[in-house]
């Protein structure tokens, strides 16, 4: 993973994204430098407002994290998030970076991202989708089944 793969499409089959990325980010510590995380954004029509990084959690395995694609276009620009996932844009000698913080409750880790790779995913995800047209895609029906069906997992 060259940390460089530009976002794509695949052939839809059910279950997998309408876009995707496999980018390379950097866990830093706060005493600089930093450790390779392979990564992946995901984004799905079926679940227009959000976006789902996976990553390793070094225990049991990749973890996903979901939050909303808004948050992730924000970020680019300004400081935005509150509570488990914020994302802001790098500074001074790092302006082609993207910062996201995950939180949990061992603590935060701050991850750098390159700033180019999530700006073409975002703009694959809006061909997908267009920005303020996620309404569109919502399947209402789907969604009360899902909050009806007690402990079926939540679906993308």
């Amino acid at each position: 993973m060259t940390g460089q793969e530009p976002p794509r499409r695949p052939r839809r089959e059910a279950g997998t994204p309408d876009c995707e990325v496999l980018l390379t980010l950097w866990a830093v510590p706060c005493t600089g430098g930093g450790v390779q995380v392979p990564a992946r954004l995901r984004y799905y029509r079926t679940d227009p407002c959000a976006v789902y990084l996976d990553h390793p959690t070094g225990q049991d395995g990749p973890e996903t994290r979901v939050f909303a694609r808004d948050v992730l276009a924000t970020g680019l620009a300004e400081p935005v998030g509150t509570g488990d996932v914020s994302v802001r844009p790098g500074g001074g000698h790092t302006p082609d970076t993207v910062f996201i913080s995950l939180s949990a409750r061992g603590g935060t880790i701050v991850l750098r991202a390159p700033k180019l790779l999530v700006q073409a995913f975002l703009e694959a995800s809006w061909t997908v989708v267009p920005a303020g047209r996620e309404f569109e895609h919502h399947d209402l029906d789907a969604v009360v089944d899902r909050l009806r069906s007690p402990g079926a997992p939540p679906a993308p």
